[in-house]
């Protein structure tokens, strides 16, 4: 919500916010290190700002979009067990074939496969959060020169995945 800087919201029915403490007829105390910050609330509006205004959702999601083609492209050519999903800016790779119509689908992912591919691609500067079925995340930093170099990389990982 502030691009990096401490910030949270909690939202709820009018009658229950109207309890806490911050409105003068609240009677339920609620505290925070940085309740109401001016820093943390004016990066706040500036990344509201730039949400709104630059088209962020759009660039990612086609970044996104790119990278999950880029990764099936690989994976079909080296005839890789294994299926890239995701939406948007976000992308995963499950070991193993679909359909995945629930979570114990998922689960006959190779964790191993996974972390290993993970743990290769951070070895080469690319980092991959060595979890299995943790996303892979397009940020609006990332720009498509970056994502052809993660994707060289991949292909290099990959190879030897066969």
């Amino acid at each position: 919500m502030a691009n990096g800087y401490p910030l949270a919201a909690i939202a709820g029915k009018k009658e229950i916010m109207d309890r806490f403490n911050t409105n003068t007829e609240g009677d339920v105390c609620f505290q925070g290190t940085y309740n109401a910050h001016p820093l943390c609330l004016v990066a706040s509006l500036a990344t509201i700002n730039v949400l709104e205004n630059e088209g962020v959702y759009e660039y990612i999601n086609e970044l996104g979009l790119y990278f999950r083609n880029g990764l099936r492209e690989i994976i079909s050519k080296f005839n890789i067990e294994a299926t890239v999903c995701g939406f948007g800016s976000v992308s995963t790779i499950y070991w193993c074939h679909g359909p995945f119509d629930n979570y114990e689908d998922l689960l006959k992912s190779d964790s191993l496969k996974s972390v290993a591919f993970k743990r290769a691609m951070i070895e080469r500067g690319q980092y991959f959060v060595p979890v299995d079925l943790k996303r892979i995340i397009v940020t609006y930093s990332h720009t498509k020169k970056d994502i052809d170099k993660t994707l060289k990389i991949a292909e290099e990982v990959l190879k030897k995945f066969r």
